[in-house]
């Protein structure tokens, strides 16, 4: 389009673009001048209704003054928002404040006053936002305030109230983990300390399990509080416990200085304690003697009397202060045995206590030996008639394999042992399983080692979690423990090599299935101290684990002393056969650990049935893992009752 007419066109459209915001100033000037006026005319409507479609404001300002970008726990932080506005229309009750987090209130004329607790500590976005009374839609302000809030430390916090103690004399009593009553509100690792009453000993492992022990009953009323202290020197103190000494025996007749035992009488009820004392054991270098009294009916444990004495003989090289646990169970050969331990550790026995006495052993139907009024082991008399059926015992292992041949011939002859390959395994360790005999389990830790263990256990599985704890840590504190295992199971030194091992083993005379329990752990052990292992959380874990099923199946535990937060291994889509083996294990040893044997062998066959798919190369490396988990699979299925192995003549070696 050219020429004359096509230039007019074009001013034209010009003329009438410029015009537009001219007509808008005026027309927005001429509303102002009149939009008060009180007319009734159509004019005056018609500048009603147009007053609404035009705004003219300049919006408020808004900084953040005197407000710091940095706070500090505990400490008041306070500030004032700074707001402006050319029109003179800003309203400071119309400040309003929006935080995703909000750890305070703002004032309306824009102050802050607050004081920040451990609870605010770290970052906060915080936006402020000032609105001006005109009503447009520019009439609003906006600004940010990151603003850092500073932690302090904070002590440590007694949270519940401790009880008060009750123990009885030459007994040591493991009343609580100071965990469960202190807590530290930043997280810190706390240190416990107690005060030290007279008479009574008092310790507290890394775990915070207290340990108290007494030979003393004039230690009965001692006061003692404990003390959570964080790495900064800040501390919180426990409510003050009382300790009750429980010394005097039920009525048992005199048992005076003289040292005349004497017999109770009164009731003759089964239950009714008849105490009978020994004489006095002969007089400490410590100036003081124990006399031993027993119930003659059985219904209590040996109780132990204290008295001060003269002592009369050559001065001893060290005092020896020995402390003696409760007696352990009456085993079949008619004795029972305790640990006893020198608190001064002399290093000599010259008044060392007896460690074992004799016992009268009471038949069981769950001990694998034909006793009482059995007719057959464990069978027959007071334990229920014999299964006719059952013939399990009397199956050794010839039968066994009979078994597995016949399962094998006729699968060979039917020509699909290729594809039954994986069942023929299943079916060869569900026969293993099912033909077993009773078996009582070698009894190789003492209560001290078997806690000890346990809560080294723990404590190793508390510090994995730490990131700064590198594998190669990890790996050293697992071998350590598990040497600590073999060196207290077998009392051996702890660097005591394979062959020392093994010929302990021999001269201890453990059982076979014993004996295939350690060899696993040996074989473990040697792979963790000579190979550069990579950070796997579950074969860790696993490993872990086996070591804990070892005390668990060589003393006599209870569940609840590994009752703790477990953590869930499930079996996913994408996992590699070696994390679904160690996941596995994981799961079938803590079964076995709660006597869950069901469990047990369910999951042992179903990983059974995953193995056999694998190549040889695979089978090879794995199979140890799988061929000792079997054995202990089968051990802790066929256990029951146990025999305390004699190491006392091993003693002096560890």
């Amino acid at each position: 389009m050219t020429g004359p007419s096509a230039q007019r066109r074009i001013l034209l459209l010009a003329a009438i673009l410029l015009a537009i915001p001219i007509g808008s100033v005026i027309m927005q000037q001429f509303l102002l001048d009149h939009a008060v006026a009180e007319t009734k005319s159509p004019i005056a409507n018609a500048i009603s209704v147009a007053q609404v479609g035009f705004c003219l404001n300049i919006p408020p300002t808004i900084s953040l003054g005197s407000c710091n970008a940095t706070a500090v726990q505990n400490t008041t932080y306070t500030c004032q928002l700074n707001v402006t506005d050319a029109d003179g229309t800003a309203n400071m009750s119309d400040v309003v404040f929006y935080s995703g987090a909000s750890i305070f209130n703002i004032t309306a004329n824009g102050s802050i006053n607050f004081t920040p607790t451990n609870d605010d500590v770290g970052v906060h976005l915080i936006g402020f936002t000032a609105q001006d009374a005109s009503g447009c839609t520019n009439g609003f302000a906006d600004v940010n305030l990151t603003l850092t809030v500073q932690n302090i430390n904070d002590p440590p916090v007694l949270t519940t109230n401790l009880s008060d103690i009750t123990l009885e004399v030459n007994t040591t009593l493991f009343p609580f983990f100071l965990v469960d009553y202190f807590t530290d509100p930043d997280g810190d690792v706390m240190n416990f300390t107690s005060t030290v009453p007279t008479g009574i000993l008092v310790l507290i492992e890394g775990s915070s399990l207290v340990s108290i022990t007494t030979q003393s009953c004039e230690a009965d009323g001692e006061l003692i509080t404990f003390t959570a202290t964080d790495p900064f020197n800040a501390s919180a103190t426990s409510n003050v416990v009382t300790i009750t000494v429980t010394c005097a025996l039920p009525s048992t007749g005199d048992t005076g200085t003289d040292g005349a035992g004497g017999g109770g009488g009164g009731s003759s009820s089964l239950c009714d304690s008849d105490w009978v004392c020994d004489e006095w054991f002969a007089c400490l270098p410590a100036n003081v003697q124990w006399q031993r009294c027993h119930d003659e009916r059985g219904c209590a444990v040996d109780r132990y009397l204290k008295r001060l004495c003269e002592y009369t003989g050559p001065p001893p090289l060290c005092a020896e202060n020995w402390l003696c646990e409760e007696w352990g169970v009456c085993v079949q050969n008619g004795t029972q045995m305790r640990v006893c331990t020198d608190l001064t550790a002399c290093g000599t026995t010259v008044l060392q206590p007896p460690l074992t006495q004799e016992c009268t052993y009471l038949a069981s139907c769950f001990d694998g030996v034909q006793n009482g009024d059995e007719t057959a082991v464990d069978c027959g008399g007071a334990c229920g008639a014999c299964p006719v059926t059952e013939s399990p015992v009397s199956l050794g292992a010839l039968a066994r394999w009979l078994l597995l041949l016949i399962l094998l011939a006729v699968l060979i002859g039917a020509g699909v042992t290729g594809y039954y390959r994986a069942e023929i395994a299943r079916v060869a360790a569900a026969i293993g399983f099912l033909v077993r005999h009773r078996v009582t389990k070698d009894i190789l830790l003492t209560v001290v080692e078997r806690r000890s263990l346990f809560e080294r256990l723990a404590a190793l599985e508390g510090r994995a979690r730490d990131e700064a704890f590198t594998p190669a840590q990890r790996y050293d504190a697992l071998a350590q423990i598990t040497r600590a295992y073999l060196a207290d199971a077998l009392a051996l030194p702890l660097e005591a090599s394979i062959s020392e091992v093994r010929e302990r083993v021999k001269a201890l005379g453990v059982r076979g299935e014993t004996i295939l329990l350690i060899e696993g752990l040996l074989g473990k052990l040697a792979v963790i101290e000579s190979e550069e292992l990579e950070d796997d959380v579950l074969f860790f874990q696993a490993s872990i684990e086996e070591v804990r099923t070892a005390v668990c199946l060589t003393s006599e535990y209870t569940a609840t002393e590994i009752d703790r937060a477990l953590t869930e291994h499930p079996i996913t889509e994408g996992m590699s056969f070696y994390d679904e083996i160690f996941a596995r294990m994981i799961g079938i040893l803590r079964a076995i650990q709660h006597g869950e044997m069901e469990q047990a062998r369910s999951e042992y066959l179903q990983m059974i049935a995953r193995y056999e798919a694998l190549d040889v190369k695979d089978q090879e490396q794995i199979y140890p893992e799988l061929r000792w988990l079997f054995d202990v699979t089968r051990l802790a299925s066929e256990a029951v009752g146990g025999r305390v192995i004699d190491k006392s003549r091993f003693a002096g070696e560890t």
